[in-house]
């Protein structure tokens, strides 16, 4: 079965994890062995650092698209004005002398080709190696281009890209900035932050453990989330948008389209809903153990003879009841106000 080189990049890492978590069980911390071979691991990593820069550029006209695979570095990826993609690859590694950092330098390619207006570049490493190079990435591309760039560990930064963006790293920091339609931005360890999509596609964007914060998004649909971190969107307008966070609390601020349908759950946390414009709804919404407030003049749903209002849940409408929202948490607080 083939796969991508993300793809083996993440397998080859958790596979090393899971090696070192069981050699790390089974080795005694206070015998002669360990003892030198940690110092032997501090002493690579504490040694002179030695870099290698690769340079590489494609013509490729206003429209392209890029795919740029990474196990270990940042990536930086900056849209402008021209009809080029400018590569610009640093290698870097510590070793116990320079001898050493230079062979492992040159045992890590970069490989980059073009076809038809698309530019692939990935970090190739050496096959059942124990390599140590970390390659940093700065990458110029036309404004209209596409970018999929993906890490294992790294930081990631897009800015002034207005094609599709897919940014996806295991273990680290991604921010960017697009005038693009269409948006998949994720980290598995790592804050999450997305700015400026605006058109008819889909944006999802979510970390497993980090913040996730969303600004000024026009789209089609939204979802987006995170395990363990707030979520934060603001100036958000979408048809339809799914918002879940499991510990954190989550902020939606921006207006209702009718006929939507808006989602807000979170287990362990707030849910504040901050509306903008005048589209009437109909809400659905319950705590287990917090209490609902709203500034709204909602129409309480009847339920036999009584109401639908209590200090854990709310069924009303506003206004012509166009959209639908439900906001679900288990132990927080839920505010529902105007903008």
């Amino acid at each position: 079965m083939s796969t991508t080189p993300f793809a083996r990049a993440l397998l080859v890492a958790a596979l090393a994890l899971a090696a070192a978590s069981t050699a790390g069980a089974a080795a005694d911390h206070r015998s002669p062995r360990f003892h030198a071979a940690w110092m032997e691991h501090f002493a690579q990593q504490r040694g002179p650092e030695q870099t290698d820069r690769v340079t590489k550029t494609f013509r490729v006209g206003r429209t392209a698209a890029l795919e740029l695979s990474n196990i270990s570095g940042d990536i930086v990826v900056t849209g402008g004005p021209g009809e080029e993609i400018a590569i610009e690859a640093t290698k870097r590694v510590r070793g116990r002398d320079d001898a050493e950092a230079k062979q492992q330098l040159s045992s890590v390619s970069i490989e980059a080709v073009e076809r038809g207006g698309r530019v692939e570049v990935r970090t190739v490493y050496p096959r059942m190696s124990n390599n140590r190079v970390s390659v940093d990435y700065r990458v110029t591309v036309p404004a209209g281009t596409s970018v999929d760039v993906k890490s294992v560990s790294g930081d990631m930064k897009v800015t002034g890209v207005k094609g599709d963006l897919r940014a996806e790293s295991v273990s680290g920091e991604v921010r960017a900035e697009t005038g693009g339609q269409a948006a998949r931005v994720k980290s598995v360890s790592g804050d999450v932050e997305l700015t400026g999509v605006s058109g008819s596609g889909d944006v999802n964007v979510a970390s497993v453990s980090g913040d996730v914060t969303a600004k000024n998004i026009k789209c089609r649909s939204l979802d987006a989330g995170s395990v363990s971190g707030e979520v934060r969107l603001i100036d958000v307008d979408c048809e339809r948008s799914q918002v879940s966070s499991i510990s954190g609390s989550l902020e939606y601020a921006g207006p209702l389209q009718k006929g939507g349908r808006y989602e807000l759950k979170a287990h362990s946390g707030n849910v504040r809903l901050a509306l903008s414009g005048t589209t009437g709804f109909e809400v659905d919404a319950s705590t287990f153990s917090g209490t609902i407030r709203t500034d709204l003049p909602i129409t309480l749903k009847a339920a036999g003879e009584g109401r639908e209002r209590t200090r854990q849940s709310l069924r009303g409408t506003l206004g012509d009841a166009s959209a639908l929202v439900v906001i679900k948490t288990f132990s927080g607080d839920v505010t529902i106000a105007k903008r």
